[in-house]
């Protein structure tokens, strides 16, 4: 599924736990590596919520390290309750969403114990942009939301948004290759099996032993191979 367009635009959301500035410099590095034209463009959209923005533009030539709206080709969005704004706004029309459900971000309240752990930060109401509201359903559409029913439009919403939505557990997935922390790795793993990028898997292996510890490299490569392997995998069902 490459895309055919010259340059190619990806933008990742995410808190900063999720550390998407890592791997930021590490798809830009692999671009760079493949021979293209990289700018880049890092920024804080909450800075109360530390809610993170990364904007990556590679091709054979880029004039600007800013996505423009409605030309984003592909999101990697790590907590899509807050990224949904940015998501109506950025992705073009045929754009690709790669979304994290990991229950410990989205704050997921179908768990009684996860609900009482969250629920004193999570009293208040969200401000939607008048183009969510359109998609939102008619019972729900009011300016401002609460947590319950944002999260419960969350994943129907991006499906109106985007044909092409791809929903990995990253936490879980995380779990399952033995180290919780690579959760920002399994996903470029997973974007990496979806085929939608044009920089090369081995360029990307490069870049991870070229920006971090060899001690680093050998987890964040680990991750990264079991969020492919999960992705290929599920493909093929």
């Amino acid at each position: 599924m490459k895309t055919n367009k010259k340059t190619q635009e990806l933008i990742i959301t995410g808190l900063r736990i999720h550390g998407i500035t890592k791997i930021s410099q590490v798809i830009s590095q692999a671009a760079v590596n493949d021979g293209f034209a990289v700018k880049t463009s890092e920024f804080v959209k909450q800075q109360l919520m530390l809610n993170e923005v990364c904007h990556i533009r590679w091709g054979k030539s880029v004039d600007s390290p800013l996505i423009s709206k409605g030309e984003c080709g592909i999101f990697l969005c790590f907590n899509p309750i807050s990224a949904t704004d940015i998501i109506a706004d950025y992705l073009s029309p045929e754009g690709v969403i790669l979304v994290d459900t990991s229950k410990p971000y989205l704050g997921i309240l179908d768990d009684p114990v996860s609900d009482q752990a969250i629920r004193p930060a999570t009293n208040k109401t969200f401000n939607l942009p008048d183009k969510l509201l359109k998609l939102l359903k008619p019972r729900s559409a009011t300016r401002c939301l609460g947590l319950h029913s944002v999260v419960g439009q969350i994943f129907p919403l991006l499906n109106r948004l985007s044909n092409t939505v791809i929903r990995v557990d990253a936490f879980e997935l995380a779990q399952k290759s033995g180290n919780i922390k690579m959760v920002n790795f399994v996903m470029l793993g997973a974007l990496l099996a979806s085929g939608v990028l044009t920089i090369k898997t081995e360029s990307v292996i490069s870049s991870i032993n070229m920006t971090t510890s060899s001690a680093e490299a050998d987890d964040f490569i680990k991750a990264l191979e079991f969020g492919m392997t999960q992705i290929k995998n599920r493909r093929k069902l």
